[in-house]
């Protein structure tokens, strides 16, 4: 335990920020979680996502750049052997830069919470073949600040630390491994409420799908590398009900990473590359994007 705190320690406050989304407000491209490790084990743990953007002003050409760095404290326990109950707390740091004025926020973001439901779990060990699909469903809570201000007035949504809406979360994981080797698959759909400015963020769908091949180092160790592929689209915004312009869009990306296992600690870093994108109506471009993890199993 001692470990974990030390390394939770030194990746919130090392590691460089990321960048994030202005003239949509959308952050299109935060909220992705991979599969988490070890189904069948309890954790506590903390996943740090770092993200760029770069954008141009519609009306005046001129550049903008974004950062964003969503550091969560995560928790999954089994309720039951086939049920686990997951929570996330995020804080979020937040900037802009727009002809050198830096807007600069943090504070601590909207907490999640969600059940999954073990539908499926075979294994048959003549084979060395095993299957797995979970599904679940959630909510995301207003608990993060939305409406932090400075001498201009409200701050852009985007650049909040919470969204101020209750939002409805679903997903569903599917993994299949013969032997070493193993395809992970997983669908997640936010359907984003209303806040109390009138303004909702657009519905999000994430697709990802991974490959992925086991290796045992002697006794304690395990390394997981993988490869994959990454889809997600953001529905336009809407304030007051009517559709905001230059927002919502899509992205298609790879992804490489590599899981580590120690004993009960798990430590992995992924890496997503941005190779068609159409955000903002154009106007704006994701950059690579990275997430470290780490966890405690119990």
């Amino acid at each position: 335990m001692k470990a974990l705190v030390i390394s939770l320690f030194m990746i919130h406050t090392v590691l460089p920020d990321a960048k994030g989304c202005d003239i949509c407000g959308c952050a299109i491209g935060s909220g992705f979680s991979s599969v988490l490790p070890q189904f069948q084990k309890n954790f506590i743990g903390l996943r740090a996502t770092f993200s760029r953007f770069e954008s141009r002003h519609p009306d005046n050409g001129i550049l903008i750049e974004d950062r964003s760095q969503s550091t969560e404290l995560l928790l999954r326990y089994y309720l039951h052997k086939r049920v686990q109950f997951i929570g996330s707390m995020p804080y979020n740091i937040k900037s802009q830069k727009e002809e050198g004025h830096v807007t600069k926020t943090m504070g601590p973001g909207d907490l999640a919470v969600s059940l999954n439901y073990t539908i499926l779990n075979k294994k048959e060990d003549s084979f060395r073949f095993k299957q797995l699909l979970l599904a679940g469903a959630g909510l995301k809570l207003p608990t993060g600040k939305s409406t932090i201000s400075n001498d201009q007035g409200l701050l852009n949504q985007a650049l909040q630390p919470g969204s101020g809406s209750l939002d409805y979360l679903f997903n569903a994981s599917y993994s299949i491994r013969y032997k070493r080797t193993g395809i992970g698959n997983d669908l997640q759909y936010r359907m984003n409420g209303e806040n109390r400015r009138k303004y909702a963020f657009g519905n999000k769908i994430t697709v990802a799908s991974r490959c992925f091949y086991w290796i045992r180092l002697g006794r304690n160790y395990k390394i997981l590398p993988a490869v994959g592929f990454l889809y997600e689209k953001m529905d336009n915004d809407r304030q007051d009900g009517y559709v905001q312009p230059y927002t919502g869009g899509h992205i298609y990306s790879t992804s490489a990473g590599c899981e580590l296992y120690y004993k009960d600690l798990f430590f992995s870093g992924q890496y997503i590359h941005p190779f068609s994108q159409s955000l903002s109506a154009g106007n704006m471009n994701s950059l690579p994007r990275l997430q470290i993890n780490i966890y405690q199993m119990f």
